[in-house]
């Protein structure tokens, strides 16, 4: 959030590529701007390979009226065609807080399409959004990583998948708490070609693949539309002492053109996993028998309230999501984007609200709180709800 005069500014999302240019006359003085990004709720079979390529941004306040037009620049990680008009179409929603987007294309709407990027004219505040046409894409720019995890004794998970090139997606080789280990941008074609990740071999050898298929591929339809995922292999240490490093070579690409890889893999430091204390297991327990038959009232949540509940969450607002019915593709997306813990679960807790409108009641929003284990938030969150 920044506050902006009539001399106009510019406001950034960090690390995101998006931006809001207001110039100087287009507000009569002084305004809180915001800008927020939106998960997508697409329908899967509504998806080309152009689609969910950009951000959903949410203006703020909405439905503000500018004196003059400001820009607003999405980017986006397609590889457009050459020697062609590059088009795009462009589309708002003014709709009610707590309802579905209603999108509407607006075709007089003046905007450049770019390399990386296009900037938008905004004369009016709401969600935006852009939709490259399919016929000038040829590819999409990714990144491919390796990650590793924590396995059983002796043995840990090595994640190797992709995600697309956006500053957006650069959390998602961090999923299951994983460290990442090597990463390199790379261009996926649009020709039908899955993407096949072959892990090669280990120097010195005192890791091996124990268990799942090598090679492993990941579909072209899932390249083309989910912003990033990964195939897991299982290693296991053959030589135990003094053999925690070594170089891992691996393959991937759409074939027959694989790409060499190469990174040093360390085992986990398996000490530093931490385990709840007996105080915080004696202090979950008496929250639990004090909040005993205590229930949220069924009315509907406020923004505000699920503003103040984003700010005590740790990592399990991903379990919240799920038990409030959010999808694993929406709640992926959110856990992609480089923002801090409190921003993804209003994201989260936003996205809840939108879809389901007036069945988003604080009764819901409790139980959620109470399966996911935090009950603490359970008895403050139904205190604000009286």
């Amino acid at each position: 959030m920044l506050m902006i005069n009539k001399e106009g500014g510019r406001l950034d999302i960090p690390d995101t590529g998006v931006s809001l240019e207001i110039p100087s006359g287009a507000l009569v003085g002084e305004q809180f701007i915001q800008m927020i990004i939106i998960p997508p709720h697409l329908e899967s079979e509504s998806l080309t390979f152009a689609s969910n390529s950009s951000l959903v941004v949410e203006l703020l306040p909405s439905n503000l009226n500018l004196l003059k037009p400001a820009k607003l620049t999405l980017p986006h990680c397609l590889v457009l065609k050459k020697g062609c008009e590059w088009k795009a179409k462009i589309y708002r929603s003014h709709h009610k807080e707590g309802s579905e987007p209603q999108w509407e294309e607006q075709s007089n709407t003046h905007y450049e399409l770019g390399e990386h990027n296009c900037v938008i004219e905004i004369q009016r505040f709401s969600w935006e959004k852009i939709e490259i046409l399919d016929k000038i894409v040829e590819a999409k720019n990714i990144v491919v990583y390796a990650a590793g995890r924590c396995g059983p004794t002796e043995s840990m998970y090595l994640d190797i998948g992709y995600h697309w090139d956006l500053d957006t997606c650069v959390e998602v080789p961090k999923r299951n708490n994983a460290t990442l280990l090597h990463e390199q941008h790379t261009v996926f074609k649009r020709d039908g070609k899955p993407l096949t990740i072959s892990l090669d071999k280990f120097e010195p050898m005192n890791w091996n693949c124990s268990k799942g298929i090598n090679p492993q591929v990941i579909s072209f339809e899932k390249v083309a539309i989910n912003k990033g995922t990964f195939c897991t292999f299982v290693l296991n240490r053959t030589e135990p002492k003094g053999t925690d490093t070594c170089t891992c070579l691996f393959k991937a690409g759409q074939a027959p053109n694989l790409e060499d890889y190469t990174f040093l893999l360390k085992a986990p430091d398996l000490s530093s996993a931490k385990q709840p204390s007996t105080s915080n297991r004696q202090e979950d327990e008496r929250l639990e028998r004090s909040t005993a038959g205590i229930e949220a009232p069924d009315r509907v949540v406020t923004t505000d309230t699920l503003q103040n509940l984003s700010k005590n969450f740790r990592h399990e607002w991903l379990g919240v999501g799920r038990t409030l019915g959010i999808t694993e593709a929406t709640l992926s997306d959110i856990q992609s984007r480089p923002l801090q813990t409190q921003e993804k679960a209003y994201q989260m807790l936003f996205s809840w609200k939108c879809l389901k409108g007036e069945k988003a009641t604080y009764k819901l929003a409790g139980e959620a709180l109470k399966a996911a284990g935090r009950t603490d938030l359970y008895q403050q969150f139904i205190r604000q709800g009286k």
